[in-house]
């Protein structure tokens, strides 16, 4: 099995540097720009099956890339992205003025702590990789439709390496990373492509 592991594209919220988890914030005017930009680079690759997130930027990016394929798109709420439970919506420079002891944990040992009112980085990834495991073999070349944290998760688990390394499996917006899935075990081939956005600007946010 072949999975591509696609990120939606720009919203608002990424460009205005707010928090993003489980709030329905669709994509912005770059945002869409980028994912007909990743639908074209993705028009001539088989895909099989599309699965996405249940969230508006996701769906969005779905069903651009979806255009060239003519898919039924599935919907899995465990691709959802991280909640983000109180922090939603707020700028990161708020957060380092009122919560700043809680950031200096999260940048230092992000693996232990919980979002308040929200979700640990251990929930998602088990609920993230519950995903791929629902997957059959036979599933042949599969596109999920997901989020920053969520892909990065999924990542860390199929590297091997402990979440506090999570910022190690960034993923830029409308990216793609290809990975080989055999045995229930994956291998990342080609790591957040992100060459079909050349000239889109903000591209890393």
């Amino acid at each position: 099995m072949k999975l591509m592991l696609v990120r939606h594209g720009q919203t608002q919220w990424n460009h205005e540097k707010r928090v993003q988890g489980t709030s329905d914030i669709p994509l912005n005017t770059l945002g869409l720009t980028q994912v007909e930009r990743l639908a074209e680079s993705l028009r001539v690759l088989p895909i099989d099956t599309i699965v996405s997130s249940p969230l508006k930027r996701a769906i969005q990016t779905a069903n651009a890339v979806n255009r060239f394929h003519r898919l039924p798109v599935i919907i899995d709420d465990n691709l959802m992205e991280l909640d983000q439970g109180d922090f939603e919506g707020r700028s990161f420079s708020d957060l380092l003025a009122s919560h700043a002891d809680f950031l200096k944990q999260w940048a230092r040992d992000p693996a232990s702590v919980t979002m308040p009112n929200g979700e640990s980085l251990a929930n998602l990834q088990r609920r993230a990789w519950s995903a791929v495991e629902s997957l059959p073999a036979s599933a042949g070349t599969v596109l999920f439709v997901s989020h920053n944290f969520t892909i990065m998760t999924i990542l860390c688990k199929i590297n091997g390496i402990n979440l506090n390394r999570i910022r190690e499996a960034h993923v830029s917006p409308a990216s793609v990373t290809f990975v080989d899935v055999e045995d229930g075990r994956g291998k990342v081939v080609s790591f957040n492509e992100t060459s079909h956005l050349a000239g889109c600007a903000e591209t890393v946010a």
